[in-house]
């Protein structure tokens, strides 16, 4: 699957099952590799606010503040 339908299938996974942790995550890396920082970080933070979220998602959310220079923030992801 290409990079775009990839990202659209992860779309229509967020709206089908908005507390889904997997797709966001998933769609953040694709954000990152873009360099969509940003967007990537607001997609983890979503993930985090799910019933599903993991040790990794946090882990992510911390790499990726720290690409955009934002070691403040990334210090006190909790």
């Amino acid at each position: 699957m290409d990079e775009p339908a990839e990202e659209g299938a992860y779309r229509q996974v967020l709206e089908a099952y908005p507390d889904d942790a997997t797709a966001p995550k998933n769609r953040s890396l694709i954000l990152e590799n873009r360099g969509e920082f940003a967007e990537a970080a607001g997609m983890l933070e979503h993930a985090l606010s799910t019933p599903n979220q993991t040790r990794v998602q946090y882990l992510n959310l911390i790499e990726v503040l720290l690409r955009q220079g934002l070691a403040d923030s990334a210090q006190v992801v909790q």
